[in-house]
């Protein structure tokens, strides 16, 4: 335990102290901090719109012209109400040169002819360029609706049954469950968040041993300790290091969210909330993130340990990184579909299971037999992994020389020599 606390207490004051670790933590801070203010500064920006005075001639700078040869506008004024920022303007037949010259100069002039089509309404539609006038679908509906109320007028029925015709029906939405789209920004976010601090700090432990191996520290350690020591040392030690950043990054977070996020904010009608952040979900998020980086630094302490300097560690941890990044993009690829079969499937095998199941628990209700299973396999796995990465390891922190292969590794674990 000694040795274990020894090695622990050096990784840690070592990697604390690096400008790569502090500036790292600033910087992910500060990017969550500012993603959280963009809302509030939207909102902002549009309030200070929305709060500008406005002339009656600012509100009607555009001009929607008409020629009616059905006859359904009786009165502008109905039309010119639905079309706000419209100016309406009925014309005949002898103007439709000069309009449409016009519609074809500047987009703040458009042009409908409103004629009949095998019984139906119809209408020619003129702008400058398409996107420019009101959306051909609302011209739709508001050409529907003064057609209607005309027929039912002149049908004899009253105005009060006509306009209850004519009225949309509204509903309330209550929702049993978890709102899928809502939490489909912040099951990004945590997926990534996850990702980069379970890889970056596993990869780091692979940098230690092989700097330490460089140094010839390794040698020390060994004839003071247990490679077991070292190698669970070691990853404490860094996965302590993650913990704080990512504890770092989700204080300042929730701070963030307090202070400066809109309630109820929604992005292109999307609404955003993260209500799903609860006390349950923060143990949920601390124990994957825990047992997530054990099974990934255990993998990542064998491939340092297989190079005998520093620059060779990105190629040693090449196949890591292959499984990390497979598993990831597994696991992202099924967030917008938490309760897909593939996506049960990420959160239950281990090596995606980290990136993946405190996604879908944002998303959706996810079933306990699930969540047990995901947590139970990622733990059995953790722990095999990490007696045969510290036999292997045992077997290769004293190699020197050409990076080992995985056969090389097998046979000396097998000899011990």
């Amino acid at each position: 335990m000694k040795g274990m606390l020894t090695v622990f207490g050096f990784t840690f004051r070592d990697q604390v102290r690096k400008k790569s670790y502090i500036i790292s933590t600033i910087l992910m801070i500060i990017l969550v901090v500012a993603a959280l203010c963009v809302p509030a500064i939207i909102n902002l920006v549009q309030s200070g719109k929305k709060s500008e005075p406005q002339s009656e001639n600012n509100t009607r700078n555009k001009t929607f012209y008409i020629i009616d040869h059905v006859g359904i506008i009786d009165n502008k004024a109905v039309l010119e109400g639905a079309l706000t920022g419209y100016k309406v303007e009925i014309k005949n037949d002898a103007d439709k040169d000069s309009v449409v010259k016009l519609t074809k100069s500047s987009s703040d002039y458009v042009l409908a002819i409103v004629d009949e089509k095998e019984g139906s309404i119809f209408y020619d539609y003129y702008v400058k360029s398409v996107g420019d006038g009101p959306d051909p679908t609302i011209l739709n509906v508001i050409f529907q609706n003064i057609n209607t109320s005309k027929l039912l007028s002149q049908s004899g029925v009253s105005q009060t049954v006509t306009k209850s015709i004519l009225s949309p029906v509204s509903y309330n939405l209550h929702q049993g469950g978890k709102g899928m789209m809502s939490g489909y920004i912040p099951a990004i976010a945590v997926s990534l968040l996850l990702f980069m601090s379970i890889y970056m700090y596993g990869y780091w432990v692979a940098m230690s041993i092989a700097s330490e191996k460089t140094s010839r520290v390794m040698e020390l350690l060994i004839t003071s300790t247990k490679p077991s020591k070292i190698v669970v040392g070691k990853s404490i030690a860094m996965g302590l290091l993650g913990f704080i950043q990512l504890m770092s990054i989700i204080i300042a977070s929730v701070v963030t969210y307090k202070i400066a996020y809109p309630k109820n904010y929604n992005l292109g009608g999307l609404m955003i909330n993260f209500s799903g952040f609860t006390p349950f979900y923060a143990v949920v998020l601390i124990a994957y993130f825990i047992l997530g980086f054990s099974l990934y630094a255990m993998i990542s302490a064998v491939a340092g340990a297989t190079v005998s300097n520093a620059e060779d560690v990105r190629t040693a941890i090449m196949p890591v990184s292959m499984v990390a990044v497979i598993a990831f993009y597994f696991a992202y690829g099924t967030i917008m579909l938490p309760e897909s079969p593939a996506a049960i499937a990420a959160s239950i095998i281990p090596f995606s299971a980290p990136f993946s199941m405190p996604s879908r628990i944002l998303m959706t209700d996810v079933a306990p037999w699930q969540m047990v299973t995901s947590f139970g396999l990622l733990a059995v796995t953790t722990f095999l992994m990490a007696v045969i990465s510290i036999r292997l390891y045992s077997a290769a922190v004293l190699h020197y020389g050409g990076k080992l292969k995985i056969s090389d590794l097998i046979k000396l674990s097998k000899t011990g020599k």
